[in-house]
């Protein structure tokens, strides 16, 4: 597998020395492999060692904790979802933005408490987000989605005019703005190797530079990388938009 170098972030340029663990050398014996290093494969490897502390989990990066979309996102956990509330309605109807803000809520909230509840450290902020009017036919459509999440018994999403709008950024260009409370910064690269540090203290063996380049079922799963390999009696693939690389998930996508 020959994934390419990753492109400039500065959530790596800034984060200082790193080392990696080192690449799987030899061969091992695991309950449930988990391949992919990113937020999805971290959380997974280490759920399962919290919810089953006698099983046996690996996980395999191909390149370093931090190299994929995990540590190249835009930095922020909110409650959109898709096209907006104003095409979601039309496409979906108002059901559909009721459980999608609701989980959208409750999983920006899931977040901040996992950070808080384990003092990770990865500069996590909640500023609250100003969705902002510059024309009055989109001020009109954010006035409309205020009064539609109202209608649906959310609160806290209000309404700032353009005087208290200046006060807190000085734009003339600024007619007013949707305010919403649920909003969670943070440095993912730093929230990612926070994560891997939990996975590693619950137990989880985790092998960086080590791509798997062959699958196999004998009658276990046989995961090859290239100076190891680990047979599984289960695996997670948690590979986002390298699934490709995998023949098992090749045409899956």
């Amino acid at each position: 597998m020959n994934l390419p170098e990753s492109p400039p972030s500065i959530w790596l340029d800034t984060y200082g020395p790193y080392i990696p663990e080192p690449a799987l050398e030899g061969k091992i014996n695991v309950d449930i492999a988990v391949i992919g290093g990113g937020f999805t494969g971290l959380m997974t490897a280490y759920e399962i060692k919290l919810a089953e502390p006698g099983l046996d989990v690996a996980l395999l990066e191909a390149k370093y904790i931090g190299y994929g979309a995990s540590g190249r996102n835009g930095s922020f956990a909110m409650t959109v979802v898709g096209l907006g509330l104003t095409t979601n309605k039309m496409l979906y109807g108002k059901q559909f933005i009721k459980d999608a803000h609701t989980y959208m809520e409750r999983a920006v909230d899931t977040l901040d408490d996992f950070i808080l509840k384990h003092a990770l450290d990865c500069d996590r902020t909640r500023p609250g987000f100003l969705r902002v009017a510059t024309t009055p036919a989109y001020l009109k459509r954010l006035q409309n989605d205020i009064d539609l999440m109202k209608s649906l018994g959310f609160e806290g999403i209000d309404w700032i005019d353009a005087k208290e709008m200046r006060s807190r950024v000085n734009s003339e260009h600024y007619l007013g703005a949707l305010w919403e409370p649920r909003l969670v910064l943070m440095n993912p690269v730093k929230l990612q190797r926070e994560e891997k540090r939990l996975a590693q203290h619950a137990g989880v063996q985790i092998y960086e530079n080590s791509p798997v380049v062959e699958i196999s079922y004998q009658p276990k799963f046989r995961l090859k990388t290239s100076n190891g390999e680990i047979q599984s009696k289960k695996i997670v693939f948690a590979t986002n938009a390298y699934s490709h690389f995998l023949p098992p998930l090749k045409y899956k996508q």
